[in-house]
């Protein structure tokens, strides 16, 4: 299995997990177990922006400018701020 086929299968365990979450968490908030349903929301939420942040840096590193980098790296470290504010 070549490097980049791993990678790809590793984005699509996290995007598997992430929408597992996210079932999880609705389905859980309709019966009515909001703090379950809250942490579910959380770690999908992660998920969903860890699965984002890694596909921005591959095009990033696809398009070889500095500039790219810059904004990855400005948009990655606002999301964490913002998830920790």
């Amino acid at each position: 299995m070549s490097e980049s086929s791993r990678w790809r299968a590793f984005i699509n365990l996290l995007a598997y997990v992430a929408i597992f979450c996210i079932g999880v968490a609705l389905l859980v908030g309709k019966i009515g177990a909001g703090s379950i349903s809250s942490a579910f929301h959380t770690v999908a939420e992660i998920l969903a922006y860890l699965v984002t942040a890694i596909a921005a840096y591959s095009f990033a590193r696809s398009r070889k400018h500095w500039a790219y980098y810059l904004v990855w790296v400005v948009c990655v470290v606002l999301i964490i701020v913002l998830m920790i504010i």
